[in-house]
């Protein structure tokens, strides 16, 4: 497993994010996969990688239950889990507006 981080080994920053236990479904170019989201925030999500093997840059999108499909890219892997940032990040806001909303907890 690696942990990729900025360039200059400048520290990471993240966006503030919601903990949590989400259903999600992994997109990759040969097939679906369930997988569990463990955090979201406006930018991405953490997820826990269904399998050992599985290459995390090659995941493209993700299906949120209660959210929706977005389109995603690989920030970083570590400890079976990887960081997923959204490409349309305004896209997305109004779907996580929506979802947040309907459970009455925002990320902080």
């Amino acid at each position: 497993m690696s942990f990729l981080s900025p360039p200059d080994n400048r520290p990471l920053t993240h966006a503030p994010r919601l903990p949590l236990r989400l259903g999600s479904v992994l997109h990759l170019p040969e097939g679906d996969m369930p997988a569990v989201t463990t955090n979201i925030s406006y930018s991405g999500i953490g997820v826990e990688l269904p399998e050992e093997e599985l290459d995390p840059r090659r995941i493209e999108a993700v299906t949120l239950d209660g959210i929706g499909r977005l389109e995603t890219f690989f920030r970083w892997q570590r400890w079976g889990r990887a960081g997923l940032s959204f490409r349309n990040r305004s896209g997305a806001r109004p779907l996580l507006n929506a979802y947040f909303r309907s459970i009455g907890e925002y990320p902080v």
